[in-house]
């Protein structure tokens, strides 16, 4: 019987939950950013603050510096921010 050493099991499902997140936030900065952000200012005001908070929220408790940086990179013309 041959025994997958856990060591290698263990990485692949990391790295690709990684490389998901790092492209859900790429794809969610384009679909923000497309056509001079009209999904992004057709939202309400108070939606617009409520989805801010929560993407403040989850950059926050972003782990992994790829996504994180991803993450700012689209979030910071939300704010206001350069």
């Amino acid at each position: 019987m041959y025994v997958v050493p856990l060591n290698s099991v263990i990485p692949w499902p990391i790295t690709i939950c990684l490389q998901v997140r790092q492209l859900a936030a790429v794809e969610l900065r384009k679909r923000i950013s497309q056509g001079d952000a009209k999904l992004w200012l057709n939202l309400a005001q108070d939606e617009r603050l409520s989805l801010k908070s929560h993407i403040l929220q989850v950059i926050i408790a972003e782990q992994a510096s790829v996504v994180f940086q991803t993450c700012c990179a689209w979030a910071r013309p939300l704010f206001g921010l350069p």
